[in-house]
């Protein structure tokens, strides 16, 4: 017989906390896939939390931060201030692609700015007009 499980709210929190912790900790220390930010400073926090996790991969795969990588956080600093936080989600998705597939070869492109960014952030640039 299997055995019931019942979550208190207790019980629910702490299950979440160790799930994050694991998947925090293989995928590069952000939540994958959070929530949008709803506040600047919360904005804020998470793209300083992934530019401290390309810093930490940086001194353990002797691999440079992408240039795109300085790129869109500044990007994201800016985004965060305007309280612009669709912008700014685009950007932490990209930024958590990017940390997620670092140890890959750079050429792979999972850390440079293709059009599908481009147009997601700035959908009035030249490449995204008429389709």
């Amino acid at each position: 017989m299997a055995a019931v499980f019942t979550a208190t709210p207790i019980r629910a929190a702490a299950m979440a906390a160790a799930v994050f912790a694991i998947g925090g900790a293989a995928l590069g220390g952000a939540a994958l896939g959070a929530e949008p930010p709803k506040d600047a400073a919360s904005c804020q926090r998470v793209g300083d939390a992934l530019y401290r996790r390309a810093e930490t991969l940086k001194k353990k795969t002797h691999k440079i931060i992408p240039r795109e990588f300085a790129r869109v956080a500044a990007d994201l600093d800016n985004f965060c201030r305007d309280k612009d936080f669709k912008k700014a989600q685009v950007s932490i998705a990209w930024m958590e692609k990017c940390l997620t597939n670092w140890r890959k070869p750079y050429k792979l492109g999972y850390c440079t700015r293709d059009k599908k960014y481009f147009c997601a952030v700035y959908p009035e640039s030249e490449g995204c007009k008429g389709g």
